[in-house]
């Protein structure tokens, strides 16, 4: 950090020492805080700490396969930024690779499970895929183009 005890506060060093704390990556805000003391000023930075991916799980969908399809869908890598944007997009994967195999009207719960710790949150999914569409009857009419000569 650009402060040290003792040394003159300047906006610059304020400054610099604000954006090293913020590009550790480990915050997503961070704000400097003084306080008068007697022959100074103490300084206090509070950060929003950043959340990060923990373990990512999918239970309840139909099929033998399909909660591991569905947790490569959704493409929450641990360890990554945890945002709701794509918490969003996982979702969404979700439900296209249901529909890819039949099921177009699941309900997806999400339970979020933090470790503040560790600046880690958990996600578990839970699949109730719905009723299977299944083809109907099928009826070819009309003329095939093709002679019989």
């Amino acid at each position: 950090m650009e402060l040290q005890v003792g040394k003159p506060l300047t906006s610059a060093f304020l400054k610099s020492s604000l954006r090293r704390l913020y590009q550790t990556g480990l915050y997503d805000t961070v704000e400097a805080v003084g306080e008068r003391q007697a022959g100074g000023v103490a300084l206090i930075f509070r950060g929003m700490p950043r959340t990060f991916i923990g373990t990512v799980g999918v239970d309840g969908a139909k099929g033998p396969t399909t909660n591991t399809q569905l947790e490569r869908a959704a493409q929450l890598v641990p360890g990554t930024r945890l945002t709701q944007a794509r918490m969003d997009r996982a979702v969404a994967q979700m439900r296209s690779t249901l529909a890819d195999n039949g099921y177009y009207e699941p309900v997806i719960r999400q339970t979020l499970t933090p470790h503040p710790g560790e600046q880690l949150t958990d996600i578990a999914f839970h699949v109730d895929s719905g009723q299977q569409a299944r083809v109907g009857k099928v009826e070819v009419s009309g003329d095939s183009g093709l002679s019989s000569d």
